[in-house]
């Protein structure tokens, strides 16, 4: 459930299509070693970014950082990143977070920093204002990066009713919660991105959420299902100045 960590292998002979249909070992936080099918994964070569022109509108100059599916001048790539971090930091501070996607800004996060680092250790062409944008935005992605990591997660068993739109519904219980969504298993097939309506069987409590990640199928045929929040405060009804509990 965190997404700014990705899993890096290099010099493999696979193509992207052949990365996704392989189980990979890694190792899980919570769930401890784990081997499963990738459900995202991206190519990185410089190689692609020395033959490649920066992606702005009307930009002819040669690529030098990529953000997502997007190649980036230096100019282009210091220029985003900063609009892009100093808008994330103003809704944080207006407490308008849940407008976002937290899988979308942590991927941004992680592509910022591991860019910018990148560029500032390798490139000899930069000049001091340059270099130290570089390093401003690698500033600004960890503390961004560490608010978001600031909501407690708590081991907690509520009963919950998801209601999806695809005419299906069913009953489970969490196995772990945050501010901002839970974990769940579930019997029925959900895509990433999927929005669907948790209700509180005890308290009656309805809010919206959207899957933001999915694992295969456990030993009970049923998937562990992460999903976020879109339009609710505190959901649970948790005290959350304690950082972990269990029940």
């Amino acid at each position: 459930m965190d997404h700014a960590k990705w899993l890096v292998i290099e010099d493999i002979p696979l193509s992207l299509p052949a990365v996704y249909d392989i189980r990979w070992d890694f190792d899980c936080p919570a769930h401890g070693p784990q081997n499963e099918k990738p459900l995202q994964a991206e190519e990185k070569s410089d190689r692609r970014l020395e033959t490649s022109r920066c992606s702005t509108v009307g930009c002819t100059s040669t690529g030098i950082g990529a953000l997502g599916n997007r190649i980036f001048c230096r100019e282009h790539f210091i220029f985003t990143c900063r609009t892009q971090f100093e808008v994330y930091q103003r809704l944080w501070s207006e407490q308008r977070w849940r407008e976002l996607s937290l899988a979308t800004v942590s991927r941004f996060i992680h592509d910022g920093m591991r860019e910018a680092r990148r560029i500032e250790k390798t490139r000899n062409d930069l000049d001091d204002v340059q270099r130290a944008q570089l390093l401003e935005i690698i500033f600004l992605a960890a503390d961004l990066g560490r608010r978001l990591r600031r909501s407690p997660r708590q081991k907690i068993i509520i009963s919950i009713r998801l209601i999806s739109d695809q005419a299906w519904q069913e009953e489970t219980e969490t196995m772990v919660v945050s501010r901002c969504g839970g974990l769940v298993k579930s019997k029925h097939p959900v895509q990433i991105g999927q929005h669907f309506q948790v209700i509180r069987q005890q308290h009656g409590e309805q809010a919206v959420a959207r899957a933001v990640w999915v694992s295969a199928d456990g030993e009970d045929s049923r998937a562990l299902l992460a999903f976020e929040f879109l339009d609710c405060g505190n959901f649970w009804g948790l005290d959350w100045s304690v950082p972990e509990v269990a029940a």
